[in-house]
C-alpha cells in the first residue's frame, strides 16, 4: 500500500470509529504535522456538499491540530456544521489546579501547605513533619510510635499532594480527597482513612497490614503493593485498582482478593464486583499529571473538570448521550480542556466559575 492510500484509509477508519490506539496516536500526530489535510478535505467534501459548512467543520479539525493534544470525540464529526459553540462571559481563563493541601496537626491546628517555607514544620508524637519541594515527609527517629496522634492531609477543589507516611510507604492525593493517618505507625498495624481518590505505594511489612479505610465502610487491606483507589461520594461507583501485589478489599462480610490488573468495582448497592485486565493507565492518569478518558459519558468528564478546576457544573436541557474519548495534560487551562466537546454536539459557556453546558 503506498503512503496516500494508507493515509486516506486511516482517515477513513477513524471517521469510522473503527482506529486503534495506535491509529489514534498516528492520526493525530499526522494531522499535528500537516499530513493529512488533503485526505481530510476528501473526506469531508464527499460527505458534506455544501461548501460552507466544509469549511466550518474543516476550522474544527484545525482546532483540534492547533491544540498539539491528543484529543478526540466518538460522536459524529461529519454530522454537524455549526458555528462556534463556545461563550465566555467575563473573558476570564479558568487555570488548572496545583500541589494545594491543608495540614491539620493532633492538637487541630491547620497549616497550609503552600504558604510555607521548605523544612520541619511540627513534630508529632515521634516523627517530624518535614516539607521539601511539593512533598510532605514524616520522618521518625526509631522504630518505637510512643503515643499514636493522627493528623491529616486535606486536598481542595484544584488541588492534589504526595505524602510519605512514617513507614516510608507513599501516597498521592488527588484533588477534594482527604486522608487521616497516625503520625507514626504502632509495630502490629497501619491504618488510614481515605476520602477522595489516593494512589499508594506500599511499603512492606509482613508483621503489620497496611489497611486504607473508606468512608462508605469498605476496607482495602495489602502487605506491600501499587494501587489507586477512587472512592469519590459523587461518584456511580468506588474503584480499587491493583498495579503491583495483591490487596484485598472488603466490604459488608464480602470480599476479593485482586492480583495485579484486577480492579474492584464497589456499587452503589454494596455488592463488589471484580473486573479482570482493568484498564491501569484511565485509573492512574491523574497521578501521571494526565486527564485519560476511553468511551466516558459527558457526566463523567464534567466531575473530574469540576475538582481540579475548582468549577460549579451546570446542564441546562437535555444532556448529550456522546461518549468521549482522549489524554490532555492536567496543566492545561479549561479552556484547552474544553476542546474535546467541541467536535461534539455540546454547547458551552463559562460564567464566572461555573460551566453551563446545553445541547
Amino acid at each position: 500500500m503506498d503512503e496516500n492510500s494508507f493515509y486516506r484509509q486511516l482517515v477513513q477508519r477513524y471517521k469510522n470509529n473503527e482506529a486503534s490506539d495506535e491509529e489514534i496516536t498516528l492520526f493525530f500526530h499526522l494531522l499535528e504535522n500537516g499530513k493529512l489535510d488533503a485526505f481530510l478535505s476528501e473526506a469531508m467534501d464527499a460527505e458534506v456538499p455544501d461548501i460552507k459548512p466544509v469549511r466550518r467543520m474543516y476550522a474544527r479539525w484545525w482546532m483540534a491540530a492547533a491544540s498539539i493534544l491528543i484529543i478526540f470525540c466518538t460522536a459524529a464529526y461529519f454530522i454537524t456544521s455549526r458555528p462556534a459553540k463556545e461563550e465566555i462571559v467575563k473573558n476570564n481563563v479558568i487555570v488548572p489546579g496545583g500541589n494545594k493541601a491543608v495540614l491539620t496537626l493532633a492538637n487541630g491546628s491547620s497549616i497550609i501547605l503552600e504558604d510555607v517555607e521548605n523544612g520541619n514544620l511540627a513534630s508529632q508524637g515521634n516523627a517530624h513533619v518535614v516539607k521539601t519541594g511539593d512533598v510532605l515527609a514524616y520522618n521518625t527517629a526509631h522504630a518505637d510510635a510512643g503515643s499514636i496522634v493522627y493528623n491529616s492531609v486535606t486536598t481542595p477543589r484544584g488541588g492534589q499532594y504526595r505524602i510519605v507516611l512514617s513507614d516510608g510507604s507513599h501516597v498521592w492525593l488527588n484533588a477534594a480527597s482527604s486522608i487521616r493517618f497516625p503520625a507514626t505507625f504502632p509495630r502490629n498495624e497501619r491504618v488510614i482513612e481515605l476520602k477522595g481518590e489516593g494512589y499508594f505505594e506500599i511499603e512492606k511489612n509482613a508483621a503489620a497490614p497496611f489497611k486504607v479505610r473508606l468512608e462508605d465502610g469498605a476496607e482495602v487491606e495489602v502487605l506491600g503493593t501499587h494501587f489507586n483507589i477512587m472512592a469519590y461520594k459523587d461518584e456511580v461507583e468506588n474503584r480499587t485498582t491493583l498495579l503491583k501485589g495483591s490487596i484485598r478489599v472488603s466490604k459488608n462480610g464480602s470480599s476479593e482478593l485482586l492480583e495485579p490488573g484486577d480492579q474492584a468495582v464497589l456499587t452503589g448497592e454494596g455488592k463488589i464486583l471484580l473486573k479482570k485486565g482493568a484498564d491501569i493507565a484511565e485509573a492512574t492518569a491523574w497521578k501521571n499529571g494526565l486527564f485519560l478518558f476511553r468511551s466516558a459519558d459527558i457526566k463523567t468528564l464534567m466531575r473530574q473538570a469540576a475538582r481540579w478546576y475548582d468549577i460549579e457544573i451546570i446542564y441546562e436541557g437535555g444532556i448529550t448521550t456522546d461518549r468521549f474519548s482522549g489524554k490532555i495534560s492536567r496543566n492545561s487551562s479549561l479552556q484547552q480542556f474544553l476542546k474535546i466537546l467541541q467536535l461534539s454536539d455540546v454547547n458551552y459557556k463559562i460564567q464566572d466559575r461555573k460551566l453551563i453546558i446545553t445541547p
